[in-house]
C-alpha cells in the first residue's frame, strides 16, 4: 500500500509542477500580451510577480488535489498520501518544507476550505466561488487591485480546466 501511495504522490506532484508552469507561463503571456488591460496602465509581469503567482497557484492547486482525493475517496490514507505529496513537491521544486513553509500551507487550506462551491451557480452570487475569488487574488497581485475582472474571469477559467485535468488524471492513480 505503501509503495502505491508513493507512486501516487510521485504521480501527482510531477502533474502540479507541470499544472504550475503551464498555467503560470499562460498567465505571464496574457498579462504581457495586455490581454487583461482595460485601463491606460499597462501591466507587465515581472520575476518577483511570478514567482508569487506560481506559489499561489501551488497553494491552490494543492487544496484543488486534495478536496479531489476526499470527494473522490480516492484513498483511506488522504493525509498520508498529502504529505507525501508534499514532500515529492519540494523535491522537484527545491524548497523546504519548514514550520514557516507548512504554517502557509495550512493557512491557504484554511482560507480556500471556507468556500462552498468551486464556482457559483446561476443562483449564486459569484463572491461565493472559490475560483472566483482566487482570480480576485491574482489579480491583486498582478493589477495591484482585485478588480481586473478579465484576468479574475480567465484565472477561474484556468482553473475549471485544471479541475477537469485532474479528474482525467483519476484513472492513473
Amino acid at each position: 500500500m505503501h509503495d502505491d501511495l508513493n507512486g501516487s504522490a510521485n504521480l501527482i506532484s510531477q502533474w502540479i509542477v507541470e499544472q504550475i508552469e503551464k498555467n503560470g507561463l499562460v498567465l505571464m503571456d496574457k498579462v504581457q500580451k495586455g490581454d487583461y488591460d482595460f485601463t491606460d496602465v499597462k501591466l507587465s509581469f515581472n520575476e518577483e510577480m511570478y514567482q508569487a503567482t506560481a506559489l499561489e497557484l501551488m497553494f491552490m492547486i494543492l487544496h484543488m488535489v486534495d478536496m479531489f482525493l476526499y470527494i473522490e475517496d480516492i484513498t483511506n490514507d488522504r493525509n498520508t498520501l498529502m504529505s507525501m505529496v508534499l514532500e515529492s513537491l519540494s523535491d522537484k521544486l527545491q524548497f523546504n518544507l519548514d514550520d514557516n513553509f507548512m504554517e502557509v500551507y495550512n493557512y491557504h487550506q484554511q482560507t480556500y476550505g471556507q468556500y462552498k462551491f468551486f464556482i457559483a451557480s446561476k443562483e449564486q452570487s459569484v463572491k461565493d466561488g472559490l475560483f472566483w475569488n482566487f482570480g480576485k487574488s491574482i489579480s491583486n497581485a498582478i493589477a495591484g487591485h482585485s478588480h481586473n475582472i478579465p484576468l479574475v474571469l480567465s484565472v477561474q477559467h484556468l482553473f475549471v480546466e485544471i479541475w477537469k485535468d485532474l479528474n482525467n488524471l483519476k484513472a492513473t492513480l
